[in-house]
């Protein structure tokens, strides 16, 4: 593609990105396809290029970014108004600066479905409608740690219970996670034995996703 667009003289003219959707577990975790809040599912390779951005070019970035965040990023860089009602935050001063950090988290969320009870193994939804959920799994990505938290789905207002005692948590470590072998990390559940950081990124999660926004990947 880029040798495509060498050739009709639209390189310096021409924002290119690549992103995959999700990632494959491959029987991780006993899971298997992309059907949950692991990072082997949620995080996925994201690569832009923009012409006259010389200080990010062929640079790796550690802030943190959602899919969702491609949008207004890609509008500012082509020197148009942000958009209007898109989720999402806009990160290209990264291309001048892939040094920064620009987010403190990333979020994602996936259901559980046929299940009476969280604590077994979790059902895939495909093609189940949402007033058919009986679980949703939200989870919040730092630099240090993922935590999710499984809910209840009322599926009257189509909304988690987020009070539920009949909740599950999961809570995993990423200090010196330096993207070399995804496998190695979310193997350890430490909710019960870390309740302060349960609790900063419980608050944290649940302040993001009561502001109604729904974050596909990150």
């Amino acid at each position: 593609m880029l040798t495509k667009l060498q050739s009709e003289d639209l390189t310096d003219h021409t924002i290119v990105v690549v992103h995959a959707d999700h990632g494959y577990q491959l029987g991780e975790h006993g899971i298997w396809e992309k059907k949950s809040n692991f990072d082997l599912a949620v995080r996925v390779p994201l690569l832009i290029k923009v012409p006259g951005k010389t200080a990010a070019a062929g640079k790796v970035t550690a802030s943190l970014t959602d899919l969702v965040d491609v949008f207004p990023t890609l509008a500012n860089l082509a020197g148009l108004p942000p958009p209007a009602g898109v989720d999402g935050d806009d990160v290209s001063s990264l291309f001048d600066d892939p040094t920064r950090s620009l987010k403190s988290a990333a979020f994602h969320q996936y259901p559980a479905c046929n299940m009476k009870m969280i604590n077994q193994t979790r059902g895939g939804c495909n093609s189940t409608p949402k007033n058919e959920f009986d679980f949703m799994g939200y989870s919040v990505r730092t630099q240090e740690w993922r935590y999710t938290l499984w809910l209840p789905w009322d599926r009257e207002k189509l909304a988690p219970r987020w009070q539920a005692s009949d909740c599950q948590q999961e809570l995993y470590s990423h200090h010196g996670d330096d993207s070399s072998d995804m496998d190695q990390w979310e193997n350890v559940n430490l909710a019960a034995a870390r309740p302060n950081e349960v609790a900063r990124l419980r608050g944290k999660l649940q302040a993001f996703f009561d502001r109604g926004i729904s974050v596909v990947s990150r």
